[in-house]
């Protein structure tokens, strides 16, 4: 809200903000230690032990809700959207996911189990993809203060106490680092087997210009949660679910709407109808 007279440079954020507050503190006072789950518990003993004062982490938590709304939710969208566009690449994660699946019987009912804790290591692919959908449609703003006069490229000086700010779209999409197409979606260009055949100062270039997490010792500290936690659905789903265009046609992703400095991804510019169907394979689980 850059603290200068929010209520009135951002009133309707602003009212937004304290209607949900209202709703919000009276719970966490009174239930935090009874419902929440351990995450939550555990973020707030943290804080408190480290002097912040309990009605700050109150106030603080309710943003928690901006992560999987805005950060979660999309990229799995897009993830999803992606491979269930690609036959080839879907039939390829698929076998991958396998690897990670293991099929029981338990009281007469058949369970399928995925283990996520494997994905990392035995489905590259599907990671790839991952970290291809993220270069393409995170919306990332890094923001650091300059602490010392500094030239950069011998022309541009950044003045010490202001403020930079990167938009992580300039070095993600550029064709220079990423090669031919770098506005399309190409799992196969994120495998450790594609970035070993490049030259080590390639290599180095494309991590600088990747970074949807953020970077430094700001980098985003709940990143391999997120990860694992979202390939972890995202790997169910493509297993065991079709996805056809509701006119029957092989899915289509839709083209990403305007990009909002208040998302951290990207949002599809339209909605898609969709049929999901069961596999045959595992109907009865």
């Amino acid at each position: 809200m850059m603290g200068v007279a929010p209520s009135w440079i951002a009133s309707k954020a602003y009212k937004a903000r304290e209607i949900l507050q209202k709703a919000w503190l009276p719970y966490h006072a009174a239930s935090v230690n009874k419902n929440a789950s351990a995450i939550v518990r555990g973020r707030r003993e943290a804080a408190l032990k480290w002097g912040i004062p309990d009605s700050d982490v109150q106030r603080w938590e309710y943003v928690m809700f901006f992560a999987p709304t805005t950060n979660s939710g999309p990229t799995a969208y897009w993830l999803l959207s992606y491979i269930f566009a690609d036959p080839e690449l879907l039939k390829e994660v698929g076998e991958e996911v396998s690897k990670v699946t293991a099929v029981s019987t338990m009281r007469g009912v058949k369970k399928m189990s995925f283990n996520r804790t494997r994905i990392h290591k035995e489905c590259p692919l599907l990671v790839a993809a991952w970290e291809e959908s993220f270069r393409l449609r995170a919306a990332t703003l890094s923001v650091r203060m300059v602490m010392e006069d500094t030239m950069l490229a011998g022309k541009y000086l950044l003045k010490k106490g202001t403020v930079v700010q990167m938009p992580s779209a300039p070095s993600s999409q550029s064709e220079v680092i990423w090669g031919p197409n770098p506005d399309k979606f190409n799992a196969k260009r994120m495998l450790k087997s594609t970035s070993d055949a490049l030259s080590r100062e390639v290599r180095k270039t494309r991590t600088q210009a990747y970074f949807p997490w953020g970077g430094g010792k700001y980098i985003c500290p709940g990143r391999q949660f997120a990860s694992t936690e979202l390939m972890g659905v995202v790997g169910s789903l493509l297993y065991g679910f079709g996805v056809k265009m509701s006119n029957g046609e092989e899915l289509k992703t839709p083209p990403p709407g305007i990009r909002a400095i208040s998302r951290n991804v990207d949002l599809p510019i339209n909605d898609t109808e969709i049929v999901i169907k069961r596999r045959k394979e595992f109907e009865g689980f």
